[in-house]
């Protein structure tokens, strides 16, 4: 099926400014691992868990069509294999963080941190914390190229998702929710992993309106609502079953993430993430329009950031830094990203 690609109509030869684009970001992780103070480090984590969603996501969704089958995955396919594709790059982009781990999390430096000492004696110290990352990131770089690569079947496709599945499990763990290793939620990989289809989702739909292609833009509506009812209900049920159960040890994180700026912060992001794109989703002519649908995903965008922003709770300069390095840092990714859609489409086109 051709005429997704033939859609995207990219102009000129886009290989000069792929190569540029992949220097750029490379260079930006080869400054950061020597350049990487105490604020930088948790700026860089923010910035890296935002990107990295975006194949991670593309990956799921190109899991997913391989499995149920559908046109929609035809029409999606050349801009989720184009993210899917950026994943070993962003794998290498964990490198900052390998590295600084006692600036970001407390219990690389302190094993006492931890509420039990078995657990930091089995299962988050340093060495094990980067075994389980990096068996994670290799999985998911070689299931993105493959999947962006070569349509995959119902068998494969469906083996993806359960290795996805369970490496989202240890990655929302060890990355984001071990920043306090004292608390915990099972509600946390569901979040982190619908998070993420829900970015690929509104980048997608970003795009396609950018690009002006309306084929079966209905079905990318639907699916950008669920991801908005799905990351918006794990939120707010996490915090309500938390905050009812009146637990000392859980209650505390919320209470530490509700001062009059975190209050803020959140609130914009309930408004701006979940209700302003679901309000403007629920109209038939924004359903059926990409550029419309496409500004609904960029506000999704806007509030996958700043949720994740109050997950990590940065203090507000660090905040500001972790804002302008993923601007930086996104550029360059979405300048490859890009450039991917362009080569792929002249390939497309030398082989028709």
């Amino acid at each position: 099926m051709t005429a997704p690609a033939l859609a995207l109509r990219p102009q000129g030869r886009r290989m000069p400014l792929l190569l540029l684009a992949m220097i750029v970001l490379l260079a930006i992780v080869v400054a950061a691992i020597f350049l990487t103070p105490s604020g930088l480090a948790g700026a860089w984590l923010i910035a890296w868990l935002f990107l990295i969603g975006f194949p991670a996501g593309s990956l799921v969704l190109l899991l997913a069509h391989g499995l149920t089958g559908g046109d929609w995955g035809f029409v999606a396919r050349p801009f989720l294999a184009a993210m899917a594709l950026t994943m070993p790059l962003l794998a290498v982009a964990f490198l900052p963080i390998a590295l600084s781990l006692p600036d970001i999390y407390v219990w690389a430096g302190h094993a006492g941190a931890v509420r039990h000492e078995g657990v930091a004696e089995v299962y988050l110290n340093s060495p094990a914390f980067l075994l389980r990352s990096v068996v994670i990131l290799v999985l998911w770089s070689a299931l993105a190229v493959l999947a962006a690569l070569v349509p995959l079947g119902p068998v494969i496709s469906g083996l993806g998702i359960l290795a996805y599945g369970l490496s989202i499990s240890f990655g929302s763990v060890d990355w984001l929710m071990s920043l306090d290793p004292k608390w915990f939620s099972t509600a946390y990989p569901a979040l982190l992993g619908i998070s993420q289809v829900g970015s690929a989702l509104a980048l997608l739909s970003v795009l396609r309106g950018v690009f002006g292609q309306e084929a079966r833009n209905g079905d990318f509506a639907g699916l950008l609502i669920a991801a908005i009812l799905g990351v918006t209900y794990l939120a707010f049920i996490q915090y309500l079953v938390m905050w009812s159960g009146n637990l000392p040890e859980k209650v505390g994180w919320y209470v530490g993430r509700l001062t009059p700026s975190a209050t803020a912060l959140v609130s914009t992001t309930f408004i701006v993430g979940s209700v302003l794109p679901f309000s403007m989703l629920l109209f038939s002519a924004v359903r059926k329009s990409a550029r419309w649908t496409g500004l609904a995903g960029l506000f999704c965008l806007v509030g996958l950031y700043l949720h994740l922003t109050w997950l990590v709770g940065l203090a507000p300069a660090a905040a500001w830094l972790a804002l302008l390095l993923t601007i930086v840092l996104g550029g360059a990714w979405l300048a490859i990203v890009v450039s991917l859609l362009g080569a792929r489409h002249e390939g497309e086109g030398r082989h028709a």
